[in-house]
């Protein structure tokens, strides 16, 4: 495959532990929207070393569309940003809905990441990895007794009580006081 910008054959490469397609002139990465969420949400590479990959690589984004570097079927869409990420800074990315692959140029998919860590949802999320990273072994060991005793006081093993379980006795409580009343009325 080439790359849609330069024509340079792409390399296959490891971002954020995730395997990816990058162009070695211009930085651009192709890659399954399906891994984005997990991309996002990584924290192999810093924050510091995200900007600098924001900042090492020129604005690139341009109206022409590209053809998808695997199918070369189709040009690919025109998609904003915004809809990947509400909190990233307006630019474009193309995408492969056929083959539901995203072209970012350089720099964009590290603006992606950036923005997303500024959400509170992420903020949120380091929070909770940094308090499991911080937690004993003894705090660890009440975590899990914890965890299982609440699976045994719900009955089902599974933390939380079953709805469907619930449902069927509302229902079943419901036909009772239904036969109860008809009972009655045709009885009395």
């Amino acid at each position: 495959m080439d790359c849609p910008g330069c024509e340079t054959t792409l390399q296959r490469a490891t971002y954020e532990e995730l395997r990816v397609f990058q162009c070695p002139d211009c930085s651009g990465v192709l890659l399954n929207l399906n891994r984005l969420p997990q991309i996002k949400a990584a924290r192999g590479l810093s924050t510091e070393e995200l900007q600098e990959q924001v900042e090492s690589v020129g604005d690139d984004d341009t109206h022409k569309r590209i053809d998808c570097p695997r199918c070369r079927a189709v040009p690919m869409d025109k998609l904003k940003s915004r809809q990947l990420e509400p909190s990233a800074e307006l630019f474009v990315i193309d995408v492969c809905k056929p083959c539901r692959l995203a072209w970012f140029n350089g720099g964009e998919l590290a603006r992606l990441q950036l923005a997303y860590e500024s959400t509170p949802k992420a903020l949120a999320e380091l929070q909770m990895q940094l308090e499991a990273e911080s937690r004993t072994e003894e705090e660890e060991a009440e975590l899990q007794e914890n965890l299982a005793r609440l699976s045994a006081n719900t009955g089902d093993g599974g933390g939380i009580p079953c709805l469907s379980c619930s449902f069927m006795s509302v229902v079943s409580l419901v036909l009772a006081v239904a036969i109860y009343f008809l009972y009655r009325f045709f009885f009395s």
